[in-house]
């Protein structure tokens, strides 16, 4: 079973950033690169499924032209296949954490200081600590330069 690391993605300005990074330590460890994100469902009418898979739907095509933007501006082609979860982004991500194949995750963070993240959540700093793999956590003001597995300021 090849090993991989998972990179968690959204759409916000970091995700190139965050991709970069991990596409890089997974190319210097010789691991796989997998794609990921979370979508959170709802809100729905109780019992309405049609709204529920429409919703779902249209949350699946919007990441696969993620994964598309992302894989086009990193230089990945095909190599990092992307998949896409419904619910809690740390719950999924914990529950990824847990696969046997998945060496690493890869998240970024807002850089919205700790105060911010304890009064509002933060899915970076409560993934490290639930998660069964390492985490790395790549701040906004990460420098593009990777040495080893260590970012350069």
């Amino acid at each position: 079973m090849t090993q991989r690391v998972v990179c968690a993605v959204d759409n916000s300005p970091a995700a190139d950033h965050v991709v970069a990074h991990a596409a890089e330590i997974a190319d210097r460890l010789g691991l796989d690169l997998t794609l990921l994100h979370v979508a959170q469902d709802g809100p729905h009418a109780s019992g309405n499924r049609a709204a529920v898979e429409r919703g779902r739907r249209g949350a699946w095509e919007a990441a696969q032209e993620l994964f598309y933007r992302l894989r086009v501006d990193n230089g990945l082609g095909r190599e990092a296949p992307g998949e896409v979860l419904f619910g809690s982004p740390v719950d999924q991500l914990e529950r990824i954490s847990k696969e046997p194949d998945v060496a690493l995750i890869v998240v970024g963070s807002r850089g919205h200081g700790a105060l911010r993240a304890a009064m509002t959540g933060s899915v970076s700093h409560s993934l490290t600590s639930r998660a069964s793999c390492p985490v790395t956590v790549v701040p906004p003001t990460a420098s593009e330069r990777i040495v080893g597995t260590s970012t350069v300021a």
